[in-house]
């Protein structure tokens, strides 16, 4: 799960708010904290290199509301 750059993250409120999001948007939380995980791998590269497949790779699974 997310920590390191994603504020709401570090705290009890802040993953409360998340999952009250992700659960009237329909979105999982797994699903959201994998896209964190891809983009924060990226951070500080010039070029963000193969992020879109990535995405595209973690959009095609297996997620459960």
């Amino acid at each position: 799960m997310p920590g390191k750059g994603v504020v709401l993250f570090d705290s009890d409120a802040g993953v409360k708010i998340i999952k009250q999001v992700c659960e009237e948007e329909g979105v999982s939380l797994a699903l959201l904290t994998d896209l964190l995980d891809a983009e924060l791998e990226q951070v500080g590269k010039a070029r963000k290199r193969g992020l879109r497949d990535r995405f595209d790779e973690i959009l095609d699974g297996d997620y459960e509301d």
